[in-house]
């Protein structure tokens, strides 16, 4: 970090660019330093569950330094640099390789910088072209369950905008299963679904003020994934 220390006079914050890879290949990235205040790049801020420090995975940073990160962070670090690398090749949306996450844009060791830097934090969330949310990397009850929740917000609108405001449950289960929806809340797709929703990302204190300040906000789980907004409207059904 001493090689690229931060000015907070100008409200420095440091943004990790990923380097292109392929899935299974070794991360690496370049650090960099930019100011709120200027003209900084659009970046993904990561919000995330550090999880277990006792073990760490390496990220080879600015082609000769290593630094050691928790396993869930390089999971997640690995599935986003997947995803920039299926919107790249696909030439499908915009691509975005600058990300903030903190465990490694602050030196957890400066109290001073820790300090400095959770002052910004409204800044930095509020300021990011959409926050990406890890919530791990699922298994093979994932995919049913974002399935599910992508689905509910656009049956529930399209039933309104025909004059019916009832929520899913006041559904028949006929109803539910003409609609393609599960046909009881003791389904094993509800199962998964509750599942999913106790992972620890939804018990950290800081998940309320990431999501209020940020623009927009995906979740992900393994490489699914469903845009917050969806996933709200799913859950409030």
């Amino acid at each position: 970090y001493s090689k690229y220390p931060l000015d907070s006079g100008k409200k420095e914050i440091r943004l990790l660019r990923l380097l292109p890879g392929d899935k299974d290949d070794p991360l690496e990235c370049i650090l960099e330093c930019h100011p709120l205040d200027g003209q900084c790049p659009v970046y993904n801020p990561i919000s995330y569950v550090w999880g277990t420090t006792s073990q760490k995975l390496p990220l080879r940073c600015n082609r000769d330094t290593q630094l050691d990160i928790s396993p869930n962070l390089h999971d997640a670090l690995k599935e986003y640099r997947e995803q920039l690398r299926l919107v790249i090749k696909h030439n499908h949306g915009r691509a975005i390789d600058l990300v903030w996450a903190d465990a490694i844009c602050i030196n957890q060791a400066d109290l001073t910088e820790r300090k400095q830097q959770v002052m910004l934090m409204r800044e930095i969330y509020s300021r990011g072209n959409l926050t990406w949310i890890w919530l791990g990397k699922g298994d093979e009850q994932t995919e049913g369950s974002i399935t599910l929740l992508k689905k509910i917000p656009y049956v529930m609108i399209r039933r309104a905008r025909m004059g019916d405001t009832r929520s899913y449950f006041e559904f028949s289960q006929a109803e539910r299963k003409e609609l393609g929806l599960p046909d009881s809340i003791f389904s094993t797709t509800f199962q998964n679904l509750a599942s999913l929703l106790g992972a620890e990302w939804f018990s950290r204190v800081w998940v309320v003020q990431e999501l209020v300040l940020s623009r927009h906000a995906m979740i992900n789980c393994g490489s699914h994934q469903i845009l917050w907004q969806d996933f709200a409207t799913a859950v409030d059904h």
